[in-house]
């Protein structure tokens, strides 16, 4: 029997997604281990401070980025698609020459205004010298992440894997040997510097394996482009991905302009464990190349099987975490940090947030309508800033302890709701819905595997063996509950088995 087309690509994306998923893995099993690190060999109040300097570092990033790292995915993996290597040359080279001019001109613009920013808008000069040292790390940073989106425009995601391999060994390695080495007072500055080190390491390798394999995007003739297309869908994509970075730092922002620096350490610290997890279900720059070039219900079936898999492990992932947010706070970063439980009970839903709704701008991004997302993420980057400005007030009002809280519940509101509304946009203009039974089997067994982690939690003594095996008894007990109610289906087994086939 001839396989659709629907079937062939999906076997290019599982092959391409496990490998991103070794890749996202990697990155963030690194990322963890990073922060965890840091904030051990930092005080909360340290770690505070490298989280605030940080937070403004990615803003910065994402205003160099100027939405060219998905513009390079569109058009070089269209053009490839076409079999039209001159043309990938030309975009590819356009891009890159736009990207170098903006890295500059931000990196610059954020050392100037390190001064204005640590004593006018956070009162603490001593995030002068962090903020210095993170403009050098943007400039190197901007640079790799826009050279790491060519291995998605060429499918070949093998390569990415071995820079983020690179980057996290670097990472782990030179930051802790970093912070021994300098004093209190700088710390955090040869924190970056390590991480600037670490990134001009791997943009190197980078850059050779891109020479190496794929020397046509440097050299040889280019061809006419149209570079106001190019900018055009650029613009729409900063302007949707702008409001989605405040998404992410202005809660961090706002709190560290309110509340003790400590606290935005905690908060980090809780953010970075349920972000950590949700982006572990994340292939939406594997599928960004699919998505484009699939159309009507073999897109709609594509759609529906990553929803309903995200799905049945994004919910346990989400309860397991918020129920046993002491015990991992506790394990990772230290009775110090323990404040960060709090706000991880609500973060932890985040997962959900990040395994369901992110492919959505993705594919409207695909289709070449990122106007959709750019609308929805602008009312709910605003609805975010609103609520963080009126909740974190009002729980530091009660204590200052709890503007963490007023942050988190900012957060999870504004998050579902956007998307929820990106949800009713795709089935409105692009026809494409989830099944019901992919969000309501997955919510059943986790409330009932929520059961009866809390119950264990309370009989049995709270150790590490104790909560390993709570634990392990959770994820038996939810398997158990969503294949009783059809949760986890026989094609749905078949479908893995085929897509695994040679």
């Amino acid at each position: 029997m001839k396989k659709s087309k629907s079937e062939n690509i999906g076997k290019s994306v599982l092959r391409n997604s496990l490998q991103h998923s070794l890749s996202t893995l990697i990155n963030r099993a690194g990322g963890l281990v990073f922060t965890i690190i840091i904030a051990r060999m930092l005080s909360p109040e340290l770690f505070g401070i490298y989280s605030l300097t940080l937070s403004l570092m990615l803003i910065a990033l994402t205003f160099a980025d100027f939405g060219l790292g998905q513009t390079l995915i569109r058009y070089v993996s269209d053009s490839i698609g076409k079999k039209d290597k001159t043309l990938a040359r030309s975009y590819f080279r356009y891009l890159l020459k736009f990207k170098l001019l903006l890295a500059f001109a931000f990196s610059l613009a954020l050392f100037l205004l390190a001064k204005p920013i640590s004593i006018y808008l956070f009162k603490n000069p001593a995030l002068v010298f962090p903020i210095w040292a993170s403009s050098f790390y943007l400039f190197i940073v901007t640079i790799l992440d826009f050279l790491t989106f060519t291995f998605f425009a060429i499918k070949v995601v093998k390569f990415y894997t071995i820079k983020e391999s690179i980057i996290q060994i670097l990472r782990i390695s030179l930051t802790p040997i970093a912070i021994l080495a300098f004093s209190v007072k700088l710390k955090v500055v040869g924190l970056f510097l390590a991480l600037t080190i670490a990134s001009i390491i791997a943009l190197i390798v980078t850059i050779y394996f891109l020479r190496k394999n794929y020397s046509f995007l440097f050299s040889g003739r280019e061809k006419w482009i149209d570079k106001k297309r190019l900018l055009r869908f650029s613009l729409l994509l900063i302007i949707g991905i702008l409001p989605g970075v405040f998404f992410t730092y202005i809660d961090t922002i706002i709190l560290g302009a309110m509340v003790p620096v400590e606290y935005v350490g905690f908060f980090r610290a809780a953010y970075t464990i349920s972000t950590s997890i949700g982006s572990l279900l994340l292939f939406y720059l594997v599928l960004f190349p699919f998505f484009t070039q699939l159309e009507g219900k073999e897109l709609q079936n594509l759609f529906r099987k990553i929803f309903h898999f995200s799905s049945i492990l994004a919910f346990p992932l989400a309860f397991g975490v918020a129920i046993m947010s002491v015990p991992i706070i506790s394990l990772l970063f230290g009775q110090e940090y323990l404040q960060a439980a709090m706000p991880l009970r609500l973060l932890s839903f985040m997962i959900i947030d990040l395994a369901l709704f992110s492919y959505f701008p993705a594919i409207f991004q695909a289709k070449e309508k990122p106007e959709v997302p750019t609308k929805l993420v602008a009312i709910a980057a605003t609805l975010n800033v609103v609520l963080n400005l009126i909740l974190i007030r009002y729980f530091i009002s009660i204590d200052v302890s709890l503007g963490m809280i007023g942050a988190a519940i900012a957060t999870f509101i504004s998050r579902f709701a956007f998307g929820f509304a990106m949800g009713f946009m795709a089935a409105k203009k692009l026809g494409l819905k989830p099944d019901a039974s992919s969000i309501f089997k997955p919510l059943v067994a986790s409330i009932i595997m929520s059961a009866f982690l809390i119950l264990a939690m309370n009989v049995l003594p709270n150790t590490v063996i104790y909560w390993t095996i709570e634990a392990l008894g959770a994820a038996v007990v939810y398997g158990l509950a969503l294949f009783l109610i059809k949760g986890i289906r026989k094609e749905d087994i078949l479908y893995i088995k085929r897509m695994l086939a040679k």
